[in-house]
């Protein structure tokens, strides 16, 4: 269930926004928190998470660590997504056990 735990790291408010703000260009661990107006601390503690899920990576530039989005695996749970909406229904029948429960 990696889906999940991708799912469930981009679902955390800052997580999500620092994912948009890296789809956009790379920053590293200050200008991040400079943005988003939190300790450095803050973000590498999100920065972990997203990239133990594996939707951001980081290059060394100097001496900063460069973080960017990591697009491929955003498309996969995208469809991910996508798949999960097509999943058909079954239909439920009379004597299922969620209709007797129901009648009850």
């Amino acid at each position: 269930m990696e889906e999940v735990k991708r799912f469930t790291a981009i679902g955390e408010k800052t997580r999500y926004n620092i994912i948009q703000l890296l789809l956009k260009k790379s920053y590293c661990v200050k200008g991040l928190a400079e943005h988003f107006q939190v300790t450095e601390s803050a973000i590498s503690q999100h920065l972990r998470i997203l990239k133990q899920q594996g939707l951001v990576e980081n290059e060394r530039s100097g001496h900063f660590q460069h973080y960017k989005a990591k697009r491929d695996a955003l498309r996969k749970m995208g469809e991910d997504l996508i798949a999960l909406s097509e999943t058909e229904p079954e239909p439920c029948e009379k004597d299922d056990d969620c209709c007797k429960e129901q009648k009850k």
